[in-house]
């Protein structure tokens, strides 16, 4: 990462080297004097683990297992927030046919209407980039916002 960015702002070969080569001593530098600072610490953690044994591997095992389960039905729940708060055009008009006080808002930016000037009967555009017009959607009834 850092080579293309050095070329992009033109750095000299020079500096560039220099920079890299504190970096690397300060990475190798910090992680020699962490492992003897906490090198005792490390031989009385690993011998730990080694009496513990297939205990710890269950333990790391079933931690492991537990979060992923949670991520996975976190995505779950997302996915499925994120279906129900989508409407199909077919339900729109069947709403918009039944009579229900339904605002609709067009989103679209000012080039996407040129390019499809066409728009829902009734709805109202505000541009996102008009944050200014947010207070003209009401809090009291279903809005339902469309883009491209």
């Amino acid at each position: 990462m850092s080579t293309p960015l050095a070329g992009v702002i033109h750095m000299r070969l020079s500096h560039f080297l220099f920079f890299d080569c504190m970096g690397a001593i300060f990475w190798v530098g910090s992680f020699t004097v962490l492992g003897y600072l906490f090198g005792e610490q490390l031989e009385h953690a690993s011998g730990y683990a080694a009496r513990m044994g297939n205990t710890l591997f269950f333990l790391v095992v079933a931690g492991l297992s537990m979060y992923i389960v949670r991520k996975y039905s976190l995505r779950r729940r997302f996915l499925r927030e994120l279906l129900i708060a989508r409407i199909a055009p077919e339900e729109l008009k069947q709403k918009l046919d039944l009579g229900e006080d339904i605002m609709i808002i067009d989103v679209r930016h000012d080039l996407d209407v040129e390019a499809d000037p066409y728009i829902i009967p009734g709805a109202r555009r505000i541009p996102p980039e008009e944050s200014e017009r947010y207070a003209e959607v009401p809090k009291d009834r279903e809005v339902v916002l469309y883009c491209t």
